[in-house]
């Protein structure tokens, strides 16, 4: 999983400026859906704009997280450096686990917007 989002988080690199204009696309579709509402159908609106929001955060979140190397954890190192970077790499385990259960709240964010979107239209 560590390898899986560190190849994405080395392929978001690449795209970070998307990833940020798609950010800014939803804080945008947000903000202009809450101060120029008109009725039921901004809130979809409004929802699908959380939904990109959230979904670009999520992609930022693995791109500056995992974009540093792996550490290696070498027989010849000290104690403390053993220790470092085994903590590190558990940290990274955390986090991955973390950004998942994150992406799965944000696909059922997003599948509930879908679908409040398409019942309203």
């Amino acid at each position: 999983m560590l390898k899986f989002y560190s190849v994405l988080a080395t392929w978001l690199y690449r795209m970070r400026l998307i990833v940020w204009l798609l950010a800014a696309l939803g804080l945008a579709g947000f903000a202009l859906t809450v101060f120029c509402s008109e009725g039921r159908a901004d809130e979809a609106y409004m929802l699908a704009a959380i939904a990109v929001l959230l979904w670009s955060m999520c992609l930022l979140v693995v791109l500056y997280t995992f974009i540093h190397p792996l550490p290696v954890v070498a027989d010849d190192d000290k104690f403390f450096r053993r220790m470092k970077k085994r903590l590190a790499l558990g940290m990274r385990w955390a986090m991955a686990w973390v950004t998942t259960l994150l992406f799965l709240a944000v696909m059922y964010v997003s599948f509930r917007a879908g679908s409040i979107a398409l019942s309203i239209l």
